[in-house]
């Protein structure tokens, strides 16, 4: 007697589903993305898929196999249609026309039902080619995992830096501190040269009001988590580099942003930890505050996730999870968020140093310089440069009307304010190859670096023209807590590459020069 064929258990539903998940998680494994990140979107996926697969058992007799069939077929469609989408639109201008959703989103559903109709009717040929596509499905699984292994055995190198040996001698008066650090904040100069746009009355306006301005004021180094990492640890990177061969991935920072030594040094003087967080996972939350406040919606990689499904244009259209997890407008409320909860700070008990993040004005372009809303289709045939004008203009409304809510406190009770940016605006990183190109670093480098130090310190140090941000809590914690914490002299570097990213190359005089010239 012939033994009755076994079908294989269909895996391959949940294997196609985990698979754009994990794709998503191994391209940004290197950088600021953890498995905290991942594993909140990865069980809503598989538990949704498990959802359609038993709905489409039931609605065809409850044929395992065929059902299996269907739901990969509907999984594919429905994590495909993001990145269809922005291929098309993204190749040319008669590709954006073509890609518009009126036209791609019929055109999905149709190959949904023809997908479904072909499934049912392949019911002789299913054993095989379920054993097809669990291996098919499978290895593409294992490539991820296998990429995802690699990065997180090179993230658990260590970036340490050294302990600073400091005593601080906070005398009876501890002024709340606020570190605001404003992302892709260009300095006076390269707005004037690139973007045809004069900052030079809202800094008055900031001078007027009692705030220092650094007008040559640059970053140390032109990339986020290594400018912060510097700034919220008083130190160049320099072991960091020794440590690291000069390679190493990025994620190696995130622990010096989310656990600074001037967080602890705070503390250890009787300070509050607040962190206003963003979506940006280093500076999202921090396991060192006491407080972390966060604005509702998903995390980035929820957000990034979701742009890749067919729910996204229905979402926009209808307005499902619009705030939350539509990428324009989380962070058109995000922004918004984070000035309520630092204007809201404002005389409530101390002391304590608060810490907001804000990707502002960094794109993506959500306001108007009115402070309305933009949709994407506002923008197009603008160019970027203009959309950042107009966003920059109401963030500097933003800052102004915060400054004035942070002061308006006695005299005795006002705090430090630090407004700095970590880095200038776009065109990406300028690596090695930057240091023969002065435009590009005159852009990335020179930024917005203001503080208004209150009565009540000692009189020196004091800020200068020229100061960046290693210095900026080597000048706070000497001035109000007796840090006796020697300047360091101040210095630019640009790295090799993303690859290399801790392989630094001086370009200091080049920095100075473009900054003083």
């Amino acid at each position: 007697m012939r033994a009755a064929n076994k079908t294989a258990l269909p895996l391959h539903p949940f294997l196609f589903a985990a698979f754009p998940v994990l794709f998503l998680y191994a391209r940004n494994a290197r950088y600021a993305v953890t498995w905290r990140d991942v594993i909140g979107p990865l069980a809503v996926v598989l538990a949704g898929t498990g959802v359609v697969l038993f709905l489409a058992w039931l609605l065809l007799g409850r044929r395992l196999p065929a059902a299996a069939l269907v739901t990969s077929i509907l999984v594919v469609l429905f994590f495909s249609y993001g990145p269809v989408y922005q291929a098309i639109e993204g190749y040319s201008a008669a590709g954006a026309r073509l890609a518009r959703h009126s036209i791609l989103l019929p055109l999905w559903a149709l190959l949904a039902a023809a997908g479904v109709v072909a499934a049912v009717r392949v019911r002789h040929q299913l054993p095989g080619l379920t054993s097809g596509l669990n291996l098919v499905a499978g290895a593409l699984v294992l490539v991820n995992v296998a990429t995802i292994a690699i990065n997180e055995a090179a993230a658990r190198q260590e970036a340490p830096l050294a302990s600073l040996a400091v005593d601080l001698h906070p005398g009876s008066r501890r002024p709340d501190i606020y570190y605001i650090v404003f992302e892709e904040y260009a300095g006076e100069r390269p707005l004037r040269d690139d973007f045809s746009y004069d900052n030079h009355p809202f800094l008055s306006e900031l001078e007027r009001r009692g705030f220092f301005v650094g007008h040559q004021s640059f970053t140390n180094y032109p990339r986020t988590s290594l400018s912060l990492a510097s700034s919220l640890n008083m130190q160049y990177l320099d072991q960091v580099e020794r440590e690291t061969g000069g390679a190493g991935p990025e994620r190696i920072t995130v622990p010096l942003i989310r656990s600074p030594q001037i967080v602890g040094l705070l503390k250890s003087a009787g300070y509050r930890y607040v962190n206003i967080g963003s979506w940006y996972t280093p500076t999202a939350s921090s396991p060192e505050a006491d407080v972390n406040a966060r604005s509702g919606g998903f995390s980035e990689f929820g957000s990034a996730l979701y742009a890749m499904t067919a729910l996204w244009p229905v979402g926009g259209r209808l307005g499902f999870f619009q705030n939350d997890l539509d990428p324009r407008h989380r962070e058109y409320e995000r922004v918004l968020f984070q000035f309520r909860q630092l204007a809201g700070m404002a005389g409530r008990g101390g002391p304590k140093f608060v810490f907001a993040h804000i990707i502002c004005p960094h794109g993506p372009y959500v306001f108007d310089r009115h402070g309305d809303f933009v949709p994407k289709e506002g923008q197009v045939g603008r160019r970027d440069t203009h959309n950042y004008d107009d966003q920059l203009t109401y963030l500097n409304t933003l800052i102004l009307n915060l400054a004035q809510r942070l002061l308006s406190v006695p005299a005795d009770r006002r705090p430090v304010i630090v407004l700095q940016a970590d880095e200038g605006p776009f065109p990406g990183a300028p690596t090695s190859w930057a240091r023969r190109r002065p435009e590009v670093l005159e852009r990335k480098f020179l930024i917005l670096n203001s503080y208004y130090l209150p009565p009540g310190g000692r009189a020196s140090p004091t800020a200068y023209p020229t100061i960046s941000p290693v210095n900026t809590f080597r000048l706070v914690l000497d001035r109000y807590l007796g840090a006796d914490l020697p300047l360091l002299p101040d210095k630019a570097f640009v790295f090799q590459g993303l690859k290399h990213l801790y392989t630094f190359s001086d370009v200091t005089d080049q920095v100075k020069a473009l900054a003083t010239g």
